[in-house]
């Protein structure tokens, strides 16, 4: 792999895990509002339980893992496919 094509894996990698990150952080919001019927947890309440802040903490920390795991997945194998035609 030439430098060119290190750099433009890793800005691809890049460009794409913020996108799923982005939509995962939107999903979980969405998901935890389903699951609970409440609104996650702000910043700024001090009214919200210690519960709520671990159990919101440990879903952002788990969506968080699984979208990175996911955006390196999907743009790795488009970047290897995207090669491939080029070197062909």
């Amino acid at each position: 792999m030439t430098a060119a094509e290190k750099l433009a894996s890793r800005v691809y990698v890049v460009a794409v895990g913020t996108v799923t990150s982005l939509a995962a952080h939107k999903l979980l919001k969405v998901a935890w509002t389903f699951a609970t019927g409440k609104k996650p947890p702000s910043p700024t309440d001090r009214r919200a339980h210690w519960v709520w802040w671990i159990s919101w903490a440990l879903a952002g920390a788990v969506g968080t893992v699984m979208s990175q795991f996911i955006a390196e997945r999907l743009s790795l194998r488009q970047l290897e496919d995207v090669v491939a035609e080029t070197t062909s």
